[in-house]
C-alpha cells in the first residue's frame, strides 16, 4: 500500500518541468535497548518509528540551488498523515520551488523579524537547546552561555521553556523526543529549563557539574558512544500570545518606527 503511495505521491513532482528532482520516500525502524545496571535495573525498550520524506529541488537562472523538503513522523503508519495532506503540501512545495526561481536575490539588511513555528523550533533547539546540555559545561571549548546563568533572566517573563521527554502526542501528532526511560537506565522527568524568562536548570546525565549533581533522565547516546546529556521534547511556552494576523500588524509598525522598507517573515 505504501509502495504505491509512494508512486502517486512522488509523480506530482514530474507535472512540473522546472523540478529538476522530486522524490518521496518511507522509512520505518524499530529500535530494541537493553539496559543492566550493577543497581539492579534490567530495561528492554523497543522504539518503532515510521517517517516519510518528500524533497524537491530546482536551481534559479544563475545556477543557485534551491532545495525543499518536508518531513512525517509517527510511531506507526496508521499515525502518519493521511494521503491528501501530503500531497496538499507538495503542491504547495511546487509552488514554492516556482516562485523561489524568479524571486529577487536579498540583500544583507537588519531590520524587524517574525520567526515561523518551523522556523524558531530549529533557532531554540540550536541557540539554546544544545546550550542547556549539561555536559557541555564542562568542556572549555565548548558552549558555556548559560553557565553563570542560573537564576538570571534571560528572556521575557512571559516565557518558559521546557524540555519533557513523557509527551508523546501534541496536537494529535506524534512527536519524537518521547521516551520512558534514558539510556542510563533512569525515568525521563520534565525539566523546566526557563520560567518566568529566568533560567532555571541544565538538562543533566548523570554525569555531575558545578551545582547540579543529579541526573533529570536526559542521559542519551548513540550506539558505541557514551551518555551524555542530550535533548527531548523542546516546548516553548508563551502566556502572552497574539493571533497571527496582529503580528504581522506588530511586524508592519515595528518596521515604520524604525524606518526600514520591509521586514522579514
Amino acid at each position: 500500500a505504501w509502495r504505491e503511495r509512494l508512486k502517486r505521491l512522488s509523480a506530482m513532482f514530474s507535472v512540473e518541468p522546472e523540478i529538476y528532482q522530486g522524490k518521496v520516500y518511507f522509512q520505518a525502524d524499530i529500535l530494541t535497548k537493553y539496559f543492566i545496571s550493577s543497581e539492579g535495573t534490567e530495561l528492554q525498550t523497543s522504539e518503532p518509528n515510521v517517517r516519510v520524506f518528500a524533497q524537491a529541488s530546482t536551481k534559479a537562472d544563475d545556477g543557485m540551488s534551491l532545495p525543499l523538503y518536508r518531513s512525517y513522523f509517527a510511531f506507526t503508519p496508521d499515525r502518519l498523515p493521511p494521503e491528501t495532506d501530503m500531497a496538499n503540501d507538495i503542491r504547495q512545495m511546487i509552488a514554492l520551488e516556482t516562485k523561489l526561481r524568479s524571486a529577487p536575490l536579498t540583500e544583507t539588511v537588519s531590520c524587524p523579524a517574525i520567526l515561523s513555528g518551523e522556523a524558531s523550533g530549529v533557532f531554540f533547539h540550536e541557540i539554546f537547546g544544545h546550550r542547556v546540555e549539561g555536559h557541555r559545561q564542562k568542556d572549555p571549548n565548548s558552549s558555556q552561555t548559560f553557565k553563570s546563568f542560573v537564576g538570571k533572566k534571560i528572556l521575557p517573563d512571559f516565557i518558559d521553556v521546557v524540555f519533557d521527554p513523557t509527551i508523546k502526542t501534541l496536537a494529535g501528532r506524534d512527536i519524537v523526543g518521547f521516551f520512558k526511560y534514558d539510556d542510563e537506565g533512569v525515568l525521563g522527568q520534565k525539566v523546566v529549563a526557563v520560567k518566568d524568562g529566568i533560567f532555571q536548570n541544565f538538562l543533566m546525565s548523570r554525569s555531575p557539574i558545578e551545582n547540579f549533581i543529579t541526573s533529570n533522565g536526559h542521559g542519551r547516546k548513540q550506539a558505541g558512544y557514551k551518555s551524555v546529556s542530550r535533548q527531548s521534547n523542546l516546548l516553548v511556552q508563551a502566556k502572552k500570545q497574539v493571533p497571527f494576523d496582529s503580528l504581522k500588524t506588530l511586524l508592519r509598525e515595528e518596521c515604520k518606527k524604525q524606518n526600514k522598507e520591509y521586514g522579514l517573515y
